[in-house]
């Protein structure tokens, strides 16, 4: 989403698709041989007082028996004007349960920047990832010897960029995001 608040007014709700490209290393482990996975969300943001807007999303991966859920929470510094653009701070968590075997958690930070100009807005950040995981599952030979999945804690920088298009109530929106991998998404939401 684009840096500028809501608003008191403001919803969105929409459906999205990621496409998330993989390390192979990771799948040749399990026998799979794919450079990318299909991400789809079900999204909805809300606009709050005092230039805060709220979101969530729900995300159901069945051909890899994954399940996220997120949240975020982000506060427009500068609204933007016409003339000006708006700058905001963002705050996500999501969580990854991949079929009650591993459970991945992340919390990030983003700087947002956008500017509208008619029916399109650009926007653009930069923020910080963390993830923690652990595998929770009972297979031993995934706990020990060469195919281990061990618990990790990690961080990482993030750049993105995207476009939004608006026509009456419906937006379309396309971005790209690289921290390890690159992530491709598109959303269509109704939103006002």
């Amino acid at each position: 989403m684009p840096a500028e608040p809501g608003g008191l007014t403001g919803f969105d709700i929409g459906l999205a698709v990621s496409g998330v490209e993989v390390e192979s290393a990771l799948w040749k482990q399990f026998n799979v041989d794919e450079s990318a996975i299909a991400v789809p969300r079900l999204m909805v943001r809300k606009g709050l007082p005092l230039n805060i807007d709220v979101g969530a999303f729900y995300a159901d991966v069945s051909d890899y028996d994954l399940t996220l859920q997120g949240f975020e929470v982000q506060w427009a510094i500068l609204e933007g004007t016409v003339a000006t653009p708006a700058l905001s701070l963002r705050g996500s968590y999501t969580k990854l349960d991949a079929a009650g075997e591993m459970e991945v958690t992340t919390t990030a930070a983003d700087l947002v920047v956008s500017k509208g100009f008619a029916m399109l807005t650009p926007y653009a950040g930069v923020g910080t990832v963390g993830f923690e995981g652990e595998y929770t599952g009972s297979i031993a030979a995934l706990k020990t010897g060469p195919l281990a999945l061990a618990d990790f804690d990690d961080n990482e920088t993030r750049l993105f960029a995207g476009l939004q298009f608006a026509i009456a109530l419906l937006n379309f929106t396309a971005e790209y995001e690289v921290m390890d991998e690159p992530a491709y998404s598109l959303k269509m939401s109704l939103g006002w």
